[in-house]
């Protein structure tokens, strides 16, 4: 009786530890709907190395502000096969109230470079079959507030033939592109392209993780008593 009042509390204490470490993540944004294969939406190109980049509108409709952790994505690769490695920036802008279109300047840009990259096979782009891709990349905690409307930016910088495009989405809240040359002009509206991507966020597992570290301490400090 003694040896198992000292091991519950241990126990509990890792089963709360464990549960707290893996809280599953909380999807933010999510504008991911589309048929693969094939659903006849396209792709639009978002690539520096063709000067041309684009960004999709989303708003976050839970209480906050909300820490966005990740971003989920979708896209191709056109002119070749996937390249080696990839290189994308994911930036954060504010809108313009002046013309409901990105501000030029993002207030959180993120080189994340070469991420975790997942084939889903065959997709329609641009009126024929070609391998799409989904994408994930982990971020430092940007904070979102509720019932704003923001616009996420996401490009590859490729240096090869290939150049890469963001899958599209249906329905959506609105798509926009920026023609790099010359460098200044102002976004222009591309809703044929609105962007698929998601934002989520991990919940903070300090509540069952600390009730884990408490009841490994409790048991543990039982335990030396004992013996």
């Amino acid at each position: 009786m003694v040896m198992r009042l000292t091991l519950l509390p241990i126990l509990s204490g890792i089963a709360l530890l464990a549960f707290g470490l893996s809280a599953p993540a909380a999807t933010l944004f999510d504008q991911t709907v589309f048929s693969v294969p094939p659903d006849g939406t396209l792709a639009g190109t978002s690539d520096v190395g063709q000067d041309f980049i684009r960004a999709g509108r989303f708003q976050i409709s839970i209480a906050g502000p909300n820490p966005a952790q990740g971003v989920r994505w979708f896209g191709v690769y056109y002119n070749g096969a996937a390249p080696t490695n990839d290189d994308f920036t994911i930036a954060f802008h504010t809108e313009d109230t002046t013309n409901g279109l990105p501000d030029l300047a993002p207030f959180a840009s993120y080189a994340v470079g070469n991420v975790s990259r997942v084939s889903i096979g065959l997709t329609e782009a641009d009126g024929g079959l070609t391998n799409g891709f989904e994408y994930f990349a982990t971020i430092p905690d940007t904070l979102l507030d509720s019932g704003t409307n923001y616009w996420l930016s996401i490009y590859n910088s490729l240096s090869g033939a290939e150049y890469w495009a963001w899958r599209s989405a249906t329905p959506s809240l609105g798509g926009a592109g920026l023609d790099l040359t010359p460098s200044g002009q102002p976004w222009v509206v591309h809703d044929e392209y609105a962007p698929a991507f998601a934002i989520e966020s991990v919940p903070e597992p300090s509540t069952f993780a600390l009730l884990g570290i408490v009841g490994l301490w409790a048991g543990g400090r039982r335990w030396r008593r004992k013996s």
